[in-house]
């Protein structure tokens, strides 16, 4: 009577098996065909193209998101938005440093960095 259920529960086991092989079997055949991909190499090549996609997409929203804070920056009076006006004014960064009491240095590298940004968005076609 043992050997009848251990043959029972064995066959019942093999069946559940062959349920579970044919399910991915039919779910394979169904990623294949949703995703045209029929190796693995090209789901290896279609998952890193969707990821540079994804960084691309992400470097975009961050670009803009920079363009936008330093809108924003622009628009913010005080000592150092003063320092690009009169810069723009012709004025020299010793000249700069008694209106607006900062130290020249600090004027230099603010100015440095206009004039680089200024050529990183030439460069890139952003200035308008």
């Amino acid at each position: 009577m043992t050997s009848l259920m251990a043959g029972q529960l064995e066959i019942a086991t093999d069946a559940v098996s062959i349920c579970f092989f044919g399910i991915t079997a039919l779910l394979l055949v169904i990623m294949t065909i949703k995703y045209g991909r029929s190796s693995r190499k090209q789901a290896i090549t279609a998952n890193i193209g969707g990821f540079n996609e994804e960084l691309v997409h992400e470097i975009r929203q961050s670009e803009k998101r920079n363009k936008n804070d330093r809108i924003s920056d622009e628009r913010k009076p005080g000592p150092y938005g003063n320092v690009e006006k009169l810069a723009d004014l012709g004025l020299s960064a010793g000249e700069i440093a008694k209106k607006v009491s900062i130290p020249r240095s600090e004027i230099e590298l603010i100015l440095r960095l206009k004039k680089f940004d200024l050529k990183s968005r030439m460069k890139n076609g952003d200035v308008g």
